[in-house]
C-alpha cells in the first residue's frame, strides 16, 4: 500500500501531539510531595534535543517539521526531545499499561540497554493502527542523573524488516555529550 502525502503528514501530526502526552503523564510522578525536596529541585524542563546525539543511517534527513529525522521512502520519523531536571528511570515509572491504553498503543517489547557511548537507557517498543495501517513506535528514554534524552521513532510495520536493524544502530550510538568531533 503506497504511502500518500495525506496519509503521511496525518501521521506526523499524530506522531508529534502523542509525544507530547508522554511528559503530562510522567510529571504526575514525583517520589514525595515534601516541601523540603519541592523547594532544592528544579521542575523538569522539555526542551529540542542536540540533533548530534545520536548517529543516522543513509537516507534520514533533519526534519522542517519538528526536532528529529525523518526518512522519506519508509516514512520514518525520530522526534527528539532533551528533558533537563530529571532522569530517565524517573520517566519510565509512568510507563505503566494505563500510558500504552490512553494512548492508544500496544507494548510489545520493554528493554534496558546501554550505547557503545555508555549511556543507559530504555526503550519501549509498541503498535497501534493509523488509518487501517498497522504502526511501530519506540519510545527510548536514556540519559544520566539530571538530564534525558527522549526519542520517539515511529514507522509503518510494512518497513519493520528494514528499519529494525537501523533503529538499534540509533541507539547504540547514543551519546551523552556532543564533542566537536571532525
Amino acid at each position: 500500500m503506497p504511502i500518500t502525502p495525506k496519509y503521511f503528514y496525518a501521521y506526523l501530526l499524530l506522531v508529534v501531539m502523542s509525544c507530547g502526552q508522554v511528559l503530562q503523564l510522567q510529571g504526575q510522578t514525583s517520589p514525595t510531595n515534601s516541601p523540603q525536596i519541592q523547594e532544592t529541585s528544579s521542575a523538569p524542563m522539555q526542551c529540542p534535543a542536540n540533533l548530534k546525539l545520536i548517529t543516522v543511517p543513509d537516507g534520514f534527513i533533519e526534519s522542517s517539521s519538528f526536532n528529529g529525522y525523518i526518512h522519506l521512502n519508509s516514512a520514518t520519523s525520530i522526534v527528539m526531545t532533551s528533558i533537563e531536571h530529571i532522569n530517565f528511570i524517573r520517566l519510565c515509572t509512568g510507563m505503566t499499561p494505563e500510558f500504552f491504553t490512553q494512548n492508544g498503543l500496544t507494548l510489545v517489547e520493554e528493554r534496558d540497554f546501554t550505547s557503545t557511548n555508555n549511556v543507559s537507557g530504555k526503550y519501549y517498543k509498541s503498535h497501534f493502527v493509523l488509518n487501517e495501517m498497522p504502526h511501530i513506535r519506540y519510545i527510548v528514554f536514556c540519559g544520566d542523573l539530571n538530564r534525558t534524552l527522549w526519542l520517539n521513532i515511529t514507522y509503518p510495520k510494512l518497513f519493520e524488516p528494514i528499519i529494525e536493524k537501523e533503529i538499534l544502530e540509533i541507539l547504540n550510538s547514543i551519546k551523552s555529550t556532543v564533542t566537536d568531533e571532525k
